[in-house]
């Protein structure tokens, strides 16, 4: 058997990165494990005393702590600022790219480089101005004056990739389906969309994971504690503690962790899929 160096020095490559990228994931796990003492005097990856009850406490402390509801709470209202917000991203991004990819008309490269300029625009500039419109129209301190700016915020990078796969796809099932009468609507529900699967579960990934973990927008807009979301648990959770007891702090980036790994499981054939479908045009 002929061995190949640079096949070997890859995977080396590739095993080195990986190491170095569980390693933050290893230290939140460990931390978790431990106690008030010993996160305070151990620092390292070994514990000594694990006290997998901080998983258990986070869940009982976060209604006993004055002005604080549960932690299911707060995972509640993740769950219900994001599952819109990603719905909307594939839908509208959805039919950017569908429009940008087949259709030809005056000023669409325009148009697609203003969509695309977004990607440019740090979240934190349009702060202000989406503050005043959520004052103007009453959605202050509402699901909705996050949901839009999540969904507006995720809109370019929606479109760049689901219109490179579509350029990789043929187009002649859609012509034939014209030639049968199909409505372009049904071409683009029946036939493109699911062709564009693994697009769209690519952006779905990217999407759940920005808004998911996105703190800015939720700690200035949500400033009831009832419905603000899963990353300001941890803000709320830290700020009540007289000693900090960062064993319990990195139990609840554990927990909200969970739902990004669980929606990358299940979609992680279809998301390399899209990584790489655009790659190649024919």
């Amino acid at each position: 058997m002929r061995i190949n160096p640079y096949k070997i020095s890859a995977h080396l490559v590739l095993l080195i990165y990986t190491l170095f990228t569980l390693i933050p994931l290893l230290y939140i796990l460990a931390f978790s494990i431990k106690g008030p003492v010993e996160s305070a005097t151990n620092p390292g990856f070994l514990v000594q005393n694990p006290v997998p009850e901080n998983y258990i406490s986070v869940w009982a402390e976060f209604p006993q702590r004055q002005g604080i509801p549960p932690l299911w709470n707060f995972m509640r209202n993740s769950l219900i600022v994001v599952g819109p917000s990603v719905l909307l991203i594939l839908f509208l991004s959805s039919l950017g790219a569908y429009s940008f990819s087949r259709y030809h008309y005056r000023g669409k490269e325009a148009l697609f480089f203003s969509v695309i300029a977004g990607l440019m625009v740090p979240p934190i500039a349009t702060v202000i101005p989406v503050f005043i419109l959520n004052k103007a129209y009453g959605l202050f301190n509402t699901y909705l004056a996050v949901i839009g700016p999540y969904t507006a915020l995720n809109l370019p990078i929606g479109v760049l990739i689901i219109k490179a796969y579509l350029e990789s796809l043929p187009t002649e099932i859609e012509e034939a389906a014209r030639l049968d009468g199909a409505s372009e609507f049904r071409i683009f529900y029946k036939i493109v969309m699911p062709l564009a699967r693994p697009a769209l579960a690519t952006v779905a990934i990217f999407s759940f994971l920005n808004v998911w973990n996105e703190f800015l927008f939720a700690v200035v807009f949500l400033q009831d504690t009832e419905i603000q979301t899963l990353p300001l648990a941890v803000q709320a959770y830290s700020r009540n503690m007289q000693i900090a007891d960062w064993g319990k702090i990195f139990a609840v980036l554990n927990i909200m962790s969970l739902p990004v790994i669980i929606v990358f499981l299940v979609l992680q054939k279809q998301f390399i899929k899209g990584l790489t479908g655009g790659a190649v045009k024919g």
